[in-house]
């Protein structure tokens, strides 16, 4: 054989060697097969990133399921030491759920707080608010206690001495049957948040996730009433505003915990506990960064509330800022984490069947 016969013949083997996966030096004419695309089982993403830095790196190596206990010990606690204060101090319950008189004046310039309770010492009100800016300022008077027509009287006379002009106030009185039906229709309107909660997760998930999501929520309730009660926080109808505000968004985390859940376990069925508790751990890892940066986005605006938005916010931002935090943990180290041994006990007494290999 020549040497030009030789040449030919070790292209032809040197192409048919790059059939089989080896270099290939001739034209390549046809695109290799497409790669068929498997979903990932549950789990997987989550082991995927765990090699990447940073924070979500670190979130990746955090075994959130492990310590369960420690934070049903915690809740507790807080829970105890709520219910404690709760007890031995009670709720400051300010005029709305009292009986009192509100006193609201046009004053049309700046005040502090101490000019005005220097002014009215012999008649001291319970809580000093100002409402509005410059000449639409206003000085809101709240005394936990019904004045007369006299004592009235003396307070306007007071303010428009030491403001100018003659003052015409604006006086409302709260009689305390209006007050006890405030409180109720509060306590009402709390349980029928929860009732509609419990209907709602109970439709688009299942019954177990629905109680672990409402035993979580009363247990941030519970907690933020609890530390209100130990700071003697004066309560109002804004603070009715802010516990039904923390219900909806602590719901809202604990969605988007048990919506990842529910979709890792669509992919793959676990088929112990062992599977069960990796299914917690990488559904809570997906979205952990999600849930706290959505969290600190609102906590930051109710912290400028708390530091800037004076008497009249403060008893609604504090309590925005309690619930958005224990919130925030509760969906992800409470709801969760009471679902999955709620799971696990079935799965011990035979109530619920593990998928087949």
């Amino acid at each position: 054989m020549s040497r030009k016969g030789k040449g030919r013949e070790g292209r032809r083997e040197r192409t048919a060697g790059g059939q089989d996966g080896s270099f290939r030096l001739g034209r390549q004419t046809d695109s290799p097969p497409a790669k068929r695309e498997t979903p990932l089982p549950a789990g997987a993403e989550g082991n995927a990133a765990s090699s990447t830095g940073g924070f979500r790196g670190l979130v990746e190596r955090i075994d959130f399921v492990r310590y369960r206990r420690v934070y049903y010990l915690i809740t507790l606690a807080f829970l105890v030491f709520g219910g404690i204060a709760l007890a031995w101090r009670g709720l400051n319950l300010g005029v709305d759920f009292t009986s009192g008189t509100r006193i609201e004046v046009k004053v049309g310039k700046e005040f502090t707080d101490e000019e005005v309770y220097g002014l009215l010492k012999d008649h001291p009100p319970s809580l000093v608010e100002r409402v509005g800016v410059g000449e639409s300022t206003s000085l809101v008077l709240r005394y936990k206690r019904v004045l007369s027509q006299e004592e009235v009287e003396r307070v306007r006379e007071l303010l428009s001495r030491h403001f100018g002009g003659d003052l015409t106030p604006t006086v409302s009185t709260i009689d305390p049957l209006v007050g006890r039906e405030l409180a109720r229709n509060a306590v009402y309107s709390t349980l029928l948040a929860a009732l509609g909660i419990v209907l709602y997760m109970t439709i688009r998930f299942e019954y177990r996730m629905a109680l672990a999501g409402i035993a979580s929520i009363f247990s941030v309730v519970g907690i933020v009433v609890g530390l209100i009660a130990l700071l003697q926080v004066e309560v109002d109808v804004t603070f009715i505003t802010a516990i039904l505000t923390i219900v909806g968004y602590a719901i809202s985390d604990t969605v988007i915990v048990f919506d990842r859940i529910r979709e890792n376990r669509q992919l793959r069925e676990p088929r112990d506990a062992e599977g069960y508790i990796s299914l917690v751990n990488a559904s809570i890892r997906q979205v952990f960064v999600r849930s706290v940066n959505t969290v600190l986005t609102v906590l930051f605006a109710s912290l400028a509330l708390l530091v800037l938005g004076g008497p009249g916010l403060y008893t609604f931002a504090l309590t925005l800022t309690l619930g958005l935090f224990f919130g925030a943990y509760a969906s992800l180290a409470t709801a969760s984490q009471l679902w999955l041994d709620w799971i696990l006990w079935d799965l011990r007494r035979g109530r619920l069947r593990p998928a087949r290999a």
